[in-house]
């Protein structure tokens, strides 16, 4: 507060009558807050001012970053090193989640579809939609010969028999 009332005294004007211009004639009067290069905009924040010590908040931070100095990406967000924009890009269509691993960038793929951003279907796999990707025809009709086998050892399937 003694801080607060010399800037006062050596403005000699009142203070602002709500705390929002209050905060607003602060931002203008800061040096800079430490952005990490990802904002030219911050703001005073009294809460984070009491907590820290340093009142800076960054505004408007961009390549989806946030945090009090653009210091951390945004939620469902990654990036390999802090000079990386964050990034998560996961396919709409074939990834279960708009969310990916914070550090690795994978996305979480639907059944029968592969890649970090779940943009393709998997080798043997077709039908790229929402519900994923289904297995080729030639897998299904192996798998059903697989499980008729399975069944039946004495009669194989799609085998001729020998006569006796």
């Amino acid at each position: 507060k003694q801080h607060l009332w010399l800037f006062f005294c050596v403005d000699a004007s009142p203070p602002p009558a709500d705390e929002t211009s209050f905060r607003d004639l602060l931002s203008d009067l800061l040096p800079g807050c430490n952005c990490s290069g990802r904002s030219d905009r911050c703001a005073f924040d009294l809460e984070q001012y009491r907590s820290t010590g340093s009142g800076g908040r960054c505004l408007d931070c961009r390549d989806n970053t946030d945090g009090a100095h653009c210091e951390r990406c945004r939620e469902n967000h990654y990036r390999g090193s802090p000079d990386q924009p964050c990034l998560c890009a996961c396919h709409p269509v074939g990834s279960s989640s708009a969310a990916c691993h914070p550090i690795t960038g994978r996305c979480s793929c639907r059944a029968g579809v592969e890649g970090r951003l779940c943009d393709a279907c998997r080798t043997g796999f077709f039908g790229f939609s929402s519900r994923g990707c289904r297995g080729t025809l030639f897998r299904l009709s192996f798998q059903a010969q697989e499980e008729e086998e399975l069944k039946h050892p004495d009669k194989p399937f799609g085998k001729k028999r020998k006569k006796s």
